[in-house]
Parts: C-alpha cells; structure tokens; sequence
C-alpha cells in the first residue's frame, strides 16, 4: 500500500496493482489495509478517527522499502500512475459509502475511469459505485465460494467480476461463472 512498492512491482513488469482504501476523519482517502495504523506503520489508531495530518504524520513500518515512507493519499497514486499504463484496482476497505463520491470524483478528474476497477467485500459499497460510477467496472469479494447461488446473485445483481481467496478457488464454480459470464478473479495465490 505504498507508491513505492507499486512502481517497485512496475519495474519488474507489473501491469496491475491491487491497493486497499479507507477513509479518514476528515474524509480524506488514504492507501491503508487494516481499519487501525497499527500493524504498518508506527502509530496506533483508527483510520477513521484520524485526520489526514495525523495519518501523513506517520512511517510505513517495512522492511522491503530501504527508506521509511510517509502513508500515501488515493490521490497520490493517481498522480504517480497518471501517465502510464499501469491498471489500479482498487479494493474499498470500508462500509462508509461517503467515500465513493470522493474517490470517484478523483478517478474522473485524472481521466481514469478506464485504467481503475473497485472491488469490496461490501454490497453497499458496490451498490453505491454502481449508482455513482456505472463506467467503472467493479467486482464483488468473497472468502469463499461455498454457496455458488448467492455468488451467482451478488456479481449479477451488480452487473460486476468475483473476486474470491486463492485457497477456496474451485475450477467447476469458476467454469460455472465463465458460462454465465461473470468474470473472476483470484486474490493471495501462493504460486
């Protein structure tokens, strides 16, 4: 969730990169994976309590970054991915719909409703991108693909892909999603 690491993976031929968003007090949108700063960076807190000069105030927490980098905004990645190629999806982190208008306000002033795609575990979240942002595609997410049915349902009902984890992937639902035409995606494959 840094701009550095995404033009890291860039420099080793990445086309697409996955980035989580969250919201914060003061509705700004910032590239964090947890609701609470705790486990990346070195500051405790909830994202949604924070304001962004306290959020900008904090270090990323890791070890693959030589240097310790500040916490970046949407905005800035879209700054930095602008000018090229590179395809962003995003994944909303949170049920607060406010942050839809806000995010996708920013997608169409960089022009790039054509190069981003938003996935979230939430139904509001892709109802509201639906309503808001029919142009940007989205896709729906999943832990597992346990109930094939309600699967087919939430990716239909919102006209999106299905996202769902590596390790509940099965071949015959995939094959049964492909005949219905919904899209899919796997997310944290290990090989």
């Amino acid at each position: 969730n840094t701009i550095e690491a995404m033009k890291w993976a860039q420099s080793l031929g990445a086309t697409l990169v996955e980035f989580d968003v969250q919201i914060t007090k003061d509705d700004a949108l910032v590239l964090m994976h947890d609701s609470t700063v705790d486990a990346t960076t070195n500051g405790t807190g909830e994202v949604a309590k924070m304001t962004l000069a306290e959020i900008k105030a904090l270090w990323v927490d890791s070890h693959a970054q030589a240097e310790p980098v500040r916490v970046p905004t949407f905005e800035e990645v879209l700054i930095a991915f602008k000018d090229s190629d590179m395809v962003l999806n995003i994944e909303i982190k949170c049920g607060d719909t406010d942050l839809v208008p806000i995010m996708v306000d920013q997608i169409r002033q960089y022009e790039m409703t054509d190069r981003v795609r938003v996935c979230c575990f939430y139904d509001n979240q892709i109802q509201a991108m639906r309503e808001y942002a029919p142009e940007i595609p989205t896709s729906v997410i999943s832990n597992s693909m346990n109930s094939f049915e309600e699967l087919i349902s939430r990716a239909t009902k919102f006209e999106s892909a299905y996202f769902v984890k590596f390790d509940q992937f099965n071949y015959d639902n995939l094959q049964k999603l492909a005949y219905r035409g919904v899209g899919a995606f796997l997310w944290t494959p290990d090989n």
